[in-house]
């Protein structure tokens, strides 16, 4: 687990936590984040100081890849009938 940055320059948590930023603000100083920890299975959503230092997923191109294939494969599919 990558652990995260905190707004005072230490890394913290590695190996137990990880957290994402979402695409979400909750005010001009914090935004929403999701938290995986190693002891947990729950995902937890909160929000932090967009200072801190948490990572990044981009899924945008993801959704948009698995969408094409999937639409080429229904393509294909209704080619052969």
């Amino acid at each position: 687990m990558a652990g995260n940055r905190n707004h005072e320059g230490p890394f913290n948590n590695r190996g137990t936590n990880t957290n994402f930023w979402s695409s979400s603000e909750n005010s001009s100083s914090n935004a929403w984040r999701r938290n995986l920890n190693r002891d947990n299975s729950d995902v937890n959503r909160n929000t932090n100081y967009k200072e801190n230092g948490f990572s990044l997923r981009c899924l945008k191109d993801c959704i948009a890849e698995i969408l094409m294939t999937k639409l080429k494969c229904q393509i294909k599919s209704k080619l052969k009938n």
